[in-house]
């Protein structure tokens, strides 16, 4: 998926994935494990966002400031869990910023200067499963957006492929869902997930791949 995206013009830096061994037989295949903590306490702030970028937690970095994060976990094999998140930049970056500062340096410019008109402020999508957890008031597949404690409920885990064609149509029309950037990436089947008192709430359905 990164080559693909880096070979379009649209990734700015990107981490390569490994394969970590937790306990009870667990595997977690995300960005490189340097210690960082990420704290839910400051989901979409702008202080999130900034750490998140100076300390390079992403799987991704794209081009327009908005940072991508892959990690899924396996135990024998199945996947128990993953975590999916399209973080947008929070102000309206031109490419010579880019080029010449980085990001953080050109957030912290602009609120010196006061040109609020910059500030574009925009909630993380993400996606997030974990059989473990789940009530029906925690879902096991939900989606969090705005605030930590929105989750949600969504039907199925998701692959990059359906993960990477939501973000595209919902926030990079241009690019367009059926281009190969999407339709290169593999994908799995999913399951339903939903209880039946998940499935009387508003949730996301996904219907393909079941």
């Amino acid at each position: 998926m990164t080559y693909l995206w880096q070979q379009a013009g649209l990734v700015l830096d990107s981490r390569a994935h490994s394969v970590f061994r937790k306990a009870d037989e667990i595997l977690e295949v995300t960005w490189g494990n340097d210690g960082y903590v990420l704290n839910k306490e400051k989901f979409c702030s702008l202080s999130e966002y900034t750490s998140l970028l100076e300390n390079r937690q992403y799987s991704v970095l794209l081009s327009d400031g908005a940072i991508l994060q892959f990690s899924f976990s396996l135990k024998r094999n199945r996947i128990i869990k993953h975590r999916l998140c399209w973080y947008p930049s929070p102000i309206d970056l031109e490419s010579t910023d880019l080029e010449v500062e980085s990001i953080t340096d050109k957030i912290l410019e602009h609120m010196g200067n006061g040109d609020l008109e910059k500030f574009i402020p925009k909630s993380p999508i993400r996606f997030d499963y974990c059989e473990a957890d789940a009530t029906d008031e925690h879902p096991e597949v939900h989606m969090h957006m705005s605030v930590e404690s929105c989750r949600i409920p969504v039907r199925t885990p998701l692959c990059l492929q359906k993960f990477l064609k939501f973000i595209v149509e919902n926030f990079y029309p241009e690019l367009h869902s059926n281009s190969p950037l999407i339709t290169k990436i593999k994908s799995f089947p999913g399951k339903d997930t939903l209880t039946e008192h998940q499935k009387r709430k508003m949730h996301i359905n996904i219907i393909s791949g079941i």
